[in-house]
């Protein structure tokens, strides 16, 4: 008999953390941006007001957002797996590779059908996600840089993109690679995903063994971003630091001399 599955949580983390688009808008802009709509059944209208879509006057790019809400709907549809193999469900897959395959097709038809459109530039985005799950890294910068590039510079989902071209640099043991897209994300972003930033920078900062300035990027958060949630995880890192020294200013500058 056929047993449905949906992916879990852990399954979003690595293989669809970055294609379902219900998980990933929704789930994510509740997160990192609570002024957005957290509603599934919403979520087309979402994905346009994410992408800067006008439905009534900038008919190019209302079709673009309407492709890319038909695309972006594979993502839901389930996985079914039994003892062949095979799906036996209606709409579902049978794998979760066979799921990507057909998102990844539909994106980039997306691209083809729509050039030069903000559905384009995300569906660039999109691909870059489903690339980093496949662990082909190289796809995946291209994919968000790809999308940075064709996005307006005050997109929302520009944070998305830099966090992942990050994330990527980390999967591939790259700290430093990883600081500089994360600092990237620091000056790039819009002001509300700053303070998110700083923490991914003063988190790796701390691995990278570079305490003092782990530690002055958390109290950054803590001093200029108090209202913001990661304050807590800001002032836990910050705990976890070993206290720092505070030497005179006249003594910093003679051994800078020295």
């Amino acid at each position: 008999m056929a047993k449905t599955r949906k992916p879990s949580r852990k399954d979003l983390k690595k293989d669809d953390e970055f294609v379902s688009r219900g998980q990933e808008v929704v789930a994510w802009a509740s997160q990192y941006a609570r002024q957005l709509v957290a509603a599934a059944v919403v979520l087309v209208l979402v994905v346009s007001i994410s992408i800067g879509v006008t439905i009534s006057s900038r008919s190019k790019e209302a079709a673009g957002a309407t492709a890319l809400g038909t695309a972006l709907e594979i993502a839901e549809r389930p996985v079914v797996e039994d003892e062949d193999g095979a799906a036996r469900e209606r709409d579902a897959f049978s794998s979760e590779q066979a799921r990507r395959d057909a998102l990844g097709e539909a994106l980039q038809e997306v691209r083809r059908e729509h050039s030069g459109t903000i559905a384009a530039a995300v569906s660039s985005l999109y691909l870059g996600r489903i690339a980093f799950a496949e662990d082909r890294h190289d796809d995946a910068i291209e994919g968000f840089e790809q999308y940075l590039k064709e996005a307006p510079r005050d997109h929302k989902l520009r944070f998305s993109a830099l966090e992942g071209i990050g994330t990527v640099h980390e999967a591939r043991e790259d700290p430093d690679a990883a600081l500089q897209s994360y600092r990237r994300l620091v000056t790039e972003a819009p002001t509300f995903y700053v303070p998110f930033g700083l923490l991914h920078e003063a988190r790796l900062l701390h691995g990278l063994g570079r305490e003092d300035e782990a530690r002055a990027t958390a109290q950054r958060i803590i001093d200029e971003y108090g209202e913001t949630p990661v304050v807590r995880p800001a002032r836990n890192l910050l705990g976890r630091l070993p206290p720092g020294d505070d030497p005179d200013p006249a003594v910093a500058a003679s051994d800078e001399k020295g």
